[in-house]
């Protein structure tokens, strides 16, 4: 699933999930591969990718380069392939149809091991976050050098398709800080 960008937001971001949209290269941790999501197995990038290659479920996460113990502000293809820095997935979700995203991502959180580890995920209802708070966690983002922010439907289900990758209104990518109006638009 691809995120849509939203033109209006929502009254109040508590029917979302928020996680950072870093600046890596979406992949899917699979059967012993790992795929781009073009469809491309780049499993022979790295002869030691540091976490279970062939896991529970795919895994749908961000390749991003590892230096010094953390991830890098972008992915380093060349680096990775040479070996002069080690591959580092962030863990988005599972790609299971049914399950809500709740439960995807406590499977998630059991999967994950190593150089693949999950996404930090908020829950703006149970911090009682405002649109505002949102934008300051976008700026803190931006501050780390990632793209923007994820906004995940709570309770939305995961729809694969073979074919393309489905753009989805359940997924919405903040790439601007949104708009504090009465009318909530970005």
């Amino acid at each position: 699933m691809r995120p849509s960008v939203p033109k209006m937001l929502p009254a109040g971001p508590d029917d979302f999930l928020v996680q950072a949209k870093y600046d890596g290269w979406n992949t899917v941790v699979f059967e012993g591969h790992v795929w781009t999501r073009r469809g491309n197995d780049i499993t022979s990038w790295c002869h030691d990718w540091g976490f279970d290659l062939a896991p529970q479920s795919p895994v749908n996460g961000e390749l991003l380069a590892e230096a010094d113990g953390e991830p890098g502000e972008r992915t380093d293809i060349p680096g990775i392939r040479t070996g002069r820095c080690l591959p580092r997935v962030v863990a988005f979700d599972l790609m299971l149809e049914g399950p809500p995203i709740e439960e995807r991502l406590a499977s998630l959180l059991e999967l994950t091991c190593g150089r693949m580890e999950p996404a930090p995920t908020t829950d703006p209802e149970q911090t009682d976050a405002t649109w505002k708070d949102i934008n300051l966690l976008y700026e803190e983002a931006r501050a780390r050098g990632h793209e923007g922010l994820l906004l995940k439907r709570k309770r939305s289900p995961y729809h694969t398709s073979r074919e393309t990758s489905i753009v989805t209104a359940d997924w919405l990518k903040l790439r601007v800080p949104a708009q504090l109006s009465t009318e909530t638009s970005p």
